[in-house]
């Protein structure tokens, strides 16, 4: 097992558009995971910092703060 940076997955019954397109989590969060888990797999994980997201688990490129909560419970920066 190792530790996956994911963010959360935005609501998909959402009708939101522009640059966020439903997004609400911006950080990255520490879920573990094995290297060839998929999001479906992982779906009801929590992360390190205790959180367990409404829709799953999903990736976005743009987003690369780390949660600090998660920083600390895994000991690592």
């Amino acid at each position: 097992m190792t530790i996956q940076w994911i963010t959360t997955a935005p609501n998909p019954r959402t009708r939101a558009t522009g640059y966020d397109a439903g997004q609400r989590g911006w950080k990255l969060h520490a879920v573990e995971a094995s290297d060839d888990a998929s999001l479906k797999d992982i779906r009801f994980e929590k992360a390190a910092c205790g959180l367990s997201p409404a829709h799953g688990w999903g990736f976005d490129l743009f987003i690369t703060d780390k949660c600090s909560r998660c920083l600390q419970k895994i000991g690592s920066s």
